[in-house]
């Protein structure tokens, strides 16, 4: 801040000197009047402005459980936990799920399943889909990688409409496309029923 003041009385004091009407030395004046009144009224802040970001972390790129960090918190897995087994007691009390932090905490688990599901919504959309044999006939479609005992969704694609960007046919696509984040080479067994598959 005291930088800028500085440069700017500078420029004022040349202006002075090069102007030899007394009209521009009476706007300079009127500058100068200006600057002091807004040097008054600005509190400079407590810490001094480094121009020099900060230094990157030591990994070149964060994982996704960093990113849920970020924005939900460290604490947001013990809550999590919580809810799920009080949920679980509260669904059926004879079968308590007992979720553990560290289960939270683990990637996926062996066997995965790919299925679909509608999230009812009853505005207008263009990407409101029908489906009659659903218990929610009217909603967004979306396509979902869950896990195959505890059902929880680990990754999910949003069913926008047919393009014509299709690799292996739609739905070897969405199949594949929701196995990329599947970890590669711990033997995960995924499931899927006969609408995703194809004689290819």
């Amino acid at each position: 801040m005291n930088n800028v003041t500085l440069a700017l009385r500078n420029e004022l004091n040349m202006s002075e000197k090069s102007s030899t009407s007394e009209s521009n030395s009476g706007e300079s004046d009127s500058a100068a009047n200006d600057i002091e009144e807004w040097e008054e009224k600005i509190e400079t802040p407590a810490a001094d402005f480094v121009d020099n970001m900060p230094p990157p972390s030591i990994r070149d790129e964060l994982q996704p459980i960093d990113y849920f960090y970020c924005i939900f918190g460290k604490q947001s897995t013990t809550l999590l936990t919580n809810q799920s087994n009080l949920y679980s007691v509260q669904k059926n009390l004879n079968k308590p799920v007992r979720i553990s932090e560290t289960e939270m905490k683990i990637s996926k688990e062996e066997k995965l399943s790919i299925g679909e599901q509608i999230i009812p919504f009853k505005g207008k959309s263009i990407m409101q889909q029908h489906m009659p044999n659903k218990p929610n006939r009217w909603g967004y479609k979306m396509f979902l990688l869950a896990g195959g005992n505890s059902s929880i969704c680990y990754d999910f694609i949003f069913y926008t409409g047919k393009n014509d960007k299709k690799k292996y046919g739609f739905c070897t696509d969405i199949v594949l496309g929701l196995c990329e984040t599947v970890p590669r080479l711990i033997n995960s067994k995924v499931y899927f029923d006969n609408y995703f598959t194809t004689i290819r």
